[in-house]
């Protein structure tokens, strides 16, 4: 007949024995070293991570951004320089416009003038042909109502 052992863990003597283990024997003690060396792990881990994002900041600021600054920079004055000049090329069309409006009532004014003392000046002389690259200048103002 055999007798019927009880599961060991059900033994008090079981218990006091295992937490004499773990008290005395040092399991307590290491499984608290080993919670705090992770939290310690787990702070150095965040630590480096911050260090590396840090860099990368750092390293993006210095490669990246500050050379497309300082391009932007390089663009802006360039556009800066660009409308001087195209204010400075308007500012010459205007008086050139200005100087053919005078030229051609100079001309309007002279024509009667030079009709009356010499009426045949005008059959031996003719007016001068308008060249074709000037056309659309001239034509463009005469269209305006300027003479």
């Amino acid at each position: 007949m055999m007798t019927h052992i009880p599961p060991f863990w059900e033994s008090m003597d079981f218990w006091v024995a295992f937490l004499v283990a773990a008290v005395g024997g040092g399991g307590l003690g290491g499984l608290i070293t080993a919670v705090i060396g992770r939290r310690r792990t787990m702070a150095e881990r965040d630590s480096l991570a911050a260090d590396a994002a840090r860099k990368a900041v750092d390293i993006l600021t210095v490669d990246v951004i500050q050379p497309l600054r300082d391009e932007a920079g390089d663009q802006r004055k360039r556009a800066d320089r660009l409308a001087a000049r195209v204010d400075q090329l308007e500012a010459e069309e205007a008086a050139y416009v200005s100087a053919v409006r005078y030229i051609r009532a100079l001309c309007h004014w002279l024509d009667p003038a030079v009709t009356a003392i010499d009426p045949g000046y005008m059959s031996l002389h003719p007016k001068p042909r308008l060249p074709d690259d000037l056309r659309p200048y001239i034509a463009h103002n005469s269209e305006e109502g300027t003479s």
